[in-house]
């Protein structure tokens, strides 16, 4: 497995659950196997059956809640990380899917208590610090949202996401007219402006010096 001759592992896996169906670890390799091919159905399955045969384990929690985050089933995602955290509190990612599947699910104030913390504690994390800004603005803290979108500019100029969505926030804020607005919509063009690609040269109209 660790080799990447995932084929091969994975037909030992299955022939280690044949032999032993509640052999935990296998179901989870084989769910790790699945998710990287992109069987994410499959992956939930096998992910469920490691947590069925070993509840008290953490990382199959996280990989569960994981995969239902991603397929949208929110509230279970939310339900098994917190099982997870529940027995490794320090989990940072499986904290942040969390915070991220109580956005979706709208709980505001839950959200809060999970991301607020995150990014105080790792106030280098893009992530942490773009998500919190966006639920700042749901929130309706708007200056919030605009100082937290700003740092996390500052953590990767290049996420146009981020720098669309301040943007978006200017609009809701008190602090800043339409001419401030303008500017700051001017300097996004500008520092983000690609020069149009030359047309390939046409022999019917030879270039004049």
């Amino acid at each position: 497995h660790q080799k990447g001759r995932l084929a091969e592992a994975g037909r030992l896996y299955r022939q280690i659950l044949k032999a032993d169906p509640a052999y935990a670890d296998a179901a989870y390799f084989l769910g790790t196997i699945a998710d990287g091919e992109g069987r994410g159905d499959e992956a939930v399955s096998l992910f469920l059956d490691a947590v069925k045969a070993k509840p008290g384990e953490p990382t199959f929690l996280f990989a569960l809640g994981d995969q239902y985050r991603r397929a949208r089933r929110f509230e279970d995602a939310v339900q098994t990380l917190r099982r997870g955290l529940a027995l490794r509190a320090d989990e940072v990612d499986a904290r942040y899917q969390c915070g991220i599947s109580l956005m979706e699910l709208g709980r505001w104030e839950e959200a809060l208590a999970e991301l607020e913390p995150l990014a105080a504690a790792h106030p280098d994390n893009f992530s942490a610090c773009a998500n919190l800004a966006s639920l700042y603005r749901q929130l309706g803290r708007v200056q919030d949202s605009i100082a937290l979108y700003r740092k996390a500019i500052a953590l990767d100029p290049e996420h146009l996401g981020a720098q669309n969505s301040l943007l978006f926030t200017l609009n809701y804020s008190d602090r800043h007219d339409a001419v401030a607005i303008a500017d700051e919509h001017r300097a996004f063009g500008l520092r983000h402006a690609r020069p149009a690609p030359l047309p390939p040269p046409d022999a019917r109209w030879p270039r004049r010096l």
